[in-house]
């Protein structure tokens, strides 16, 4: 998962004019208000925040980052459209009440608190894991589990389709850790990735997907996909070996058929050396990319994870270990090469059975 929130970033000056808004809130220390085109907000500029207006990232809402320790973090509860200049304030002024009441704001992001840690039940201190940071609730029903082991190449073979396991390291490396950490020794720290998926409904099924041809042109293949329905939550605890102290507790939850990324704790002090946060990166820049979780050549290894979530595993994957071929499902009638055009297979899920559901 990625080390910061998806709005978090340090940027160059004139890559963009949400670039430089965020590169002027950043420099002048001042709160960043973004307000999709169809918002009809006034005043909000006679407050003293700077104002980004225009679309990112399909967002509907207005929300707001704050400048903290030089990177800019979001506050994880967004605003209609058709708030006003002073619910925004309003907003920002809940945000630091909430900092400035808890003894751990000096390490612990209150950004996720009205989002995700008080909305759902957290568990006891007894299922705590020992070296979980203290003041971030630990979520009633998260476990640990183990990163994926194998990616998939696909590809058709005497004409039918087929998956081959292929080891995820085969990849690069950014890949197969957690993001930012690529170049910092294991030695010096390690990650522990835990999950909460609700009712444990985890979807998993063979499908079309899109892989890259000799001729640059995307051609479908019979893969493997996958789901994590909404209120799923992972996280990725980057610890200090030689302390044995969390430096960063990364959060991804889906909610609404979206993910957000947010970083729940950090502590500047126990990060390995050569780590400094990521710079100049956003979270979507890997997980939600075109070259993402799922994608990859024709008969070669496609990034490991599925639904973004590069840890996630696919369980036959992980079983077998070996060449199988994929029979469960007709394969789609579509042309095999087609440049750079999404055919609509929504219809097929329909009949895709669940191999692997409910637990």
């Amino acid at each position: 998962m990625c080390s910061i929130l998806a709005l978090a970033l340090s940027v160059s000056l004139g890559a963009s004019p949400y670039d430089d808004a965020v590169a002027q809130s950043l420099r002048e220390n001042k709160p960043l208000v973004v307000v999709p085109r169809q918002a009809k907000i006034q005043k909000i500029e006679s407050f003293g925040m700077i104002v980004y207006r225009g679309d990112f990232d399909g967002e509907t809402g207005i929300f707001v980052g704050i400048p903290l320790d030089g990177e800019m973090v979001r506050i994880q509860q967004d605003l209609p459209s058709t708030a006003t200049a002073d619910d925004v304030r309003n907003l920002i002024r809940r945000w630091e009440a909430g900092r400035s009441a808890n003894p751990f704001s000096d390490r612990v992001s209150f950004l996720s608190s009205e989002r995700l840690f008080d909305r759902l039940p957290t568990a006891d201190d007894k299922d705590r894991p020992a070296s979980w940071p203290k003041g971030v609730p630990f979520l009633r029903g998260m476990r640990a589990f183990v990163r994926a082991r194998f990616t998939q190449e696909i590809a058709t073979t005497n004409n039918a389709p087929r998956i081959t396991p292929m080891p995820r390291d085969v990849v690069a490396s950014k890949w197969h850790q957690s993001g930012g950490m690529e170049g910092i020794s294991k030695d010096l720290w390690r990650s522990d990735v835990f999950k909460l998926v609700p009712d444990d409904e985890e979807y998993v099924f063979t499908g079309p997907v899109g892989v890259l041809n000799g001729y640059n042109s995307i051609q479908y293949e019979q893969g493997w996909q996958g789901d994590f329905p909404s209120g799923t939550v992972f996280v990725d605890m980057l610890s200090n070996r030689e302390s044995g102290k969390v430096f960063e507790l990364r959060v991804r939850e889906k909610e609404g058929g979206r993910w957000r990324s947010f970083v729940a704790f950090r502590d500047k002090a126990e990060r390995p050396a050569g780590y400094a946060g990521l710079q100049n990166v956003q979270c979507a820049s890997c997980h939600n990319h075109i070259d993402g979780p799922g994608t990859g050549p024709y008969a070669g290894p496609l990034v490991p994870g599925r639904d973004t979530v590069v840890s996630a595993a696919f369980p036959r994957l992980e079983a077998e270990g070996e060449v199988m071929y994929a029979l469960y499902t007709r394969r789609p009638q579509v042309q095999l090469s087609q440049p750079f055009q999404q055919p609509d297979f929504s219809p097929r899920r329909s009949v895709v059975p669940r191999l692997f559901g409910r637990r």
